[in-house]
């Protein structure tokens, strides 16, 4: 979902719905920042949240094994310094005051 929609669906959802809560987290991840976008809104379903994830977009991912004893297996991430990758979860309040992930399409996203 790029920058336009996104702005789109957060428009149309404070029309529609009473919004409780708007922020931006960025967070470090094996050495790049992600940045979660988090929309929170009461609907007839109940509270939801959705999550907008940015990250760089994943290029090559490294493998290195040791076959000494001891020596653990580690994992490198090639990343773009350009392009980034855009991850759209949608979480529904349970009775319990916990959010569990949904499937985006029973909403209507």
């Amino acid at each position: 979902m790029n920058d336009e929609k996104w702005e789109q669906l957060i428009e149309s959802i404070r029309d529609k719905f009473e919004v409780t809560d708007l922020r931006t987290e960025d967070i470090d991840v094996h050495g790049h920042t992600e940045t979660h976008e988090t929309l929170e809104f009461n609907s007839p379903m109940g509270s939801l949240r959705i999550v907008r994830e940015t990250k760089p977009l994943v290029l090559d991912k490294k493998e290195f094994y040791s076959h000494r004893a001891g020596d653990t297996a580690r994992t490198e991430y090639v990343v773009s310094d350009t392009e980034v990758s855009h991850k759209l979860r949608v979480y529904k309040e349970n009775d319990y005051g916990e959010y569990t992930e949904i499937d985006a399409s029973s909403v209507g996203f």
